[in-house]
């Protein structure tokens, strides 16, 4: 279900959708799991600090691949920094998803 349908379908029934900051991990796994005790969705933010890492290792990794590489095409580069990006976030989504 899409993020507006959702809103609309909270505010037909007149309640509500949480929509949580989270500062680090422990934060995002109390959110989760409360949310999940009550079994009710939730819409999860993220601070300037996460969008940060995600923008640092992006630059990194372009920084890395184009420091190795006589390739200066982006369309072939992007996709190998997005890749990183990716695995960061599957790795953050795997350790989130152990909580019980």
């Amino acid at each position: 279900m899409k993020l507006t349908e959702k809103l609309k379908q909270v505010q037909k029934e007149n309640r509500a959708l949480l929509a949580a900051n989270f500062y680090n991990l422990e934060t995002c796994r109390g959110i989760l799991k409360a949310a999940g005790a009550v079994m009710q969705p939730l819409i999860l933010q993220l601070t300037p600090s996460s969008a940060t890492d995600t923008k640092d290792l992006f630059m990194k990794t372009l920084k890395d691949i184009m420091k190795n590489s006589d390739d200066i095409d982006l369309r072939n580069v992007f996709p190998l920094a997005i890749n990183e990006i990716q695995k960061m976030i599957e790795q953050k989504i795997k350790i989130v998803s152990m909580i019980n």
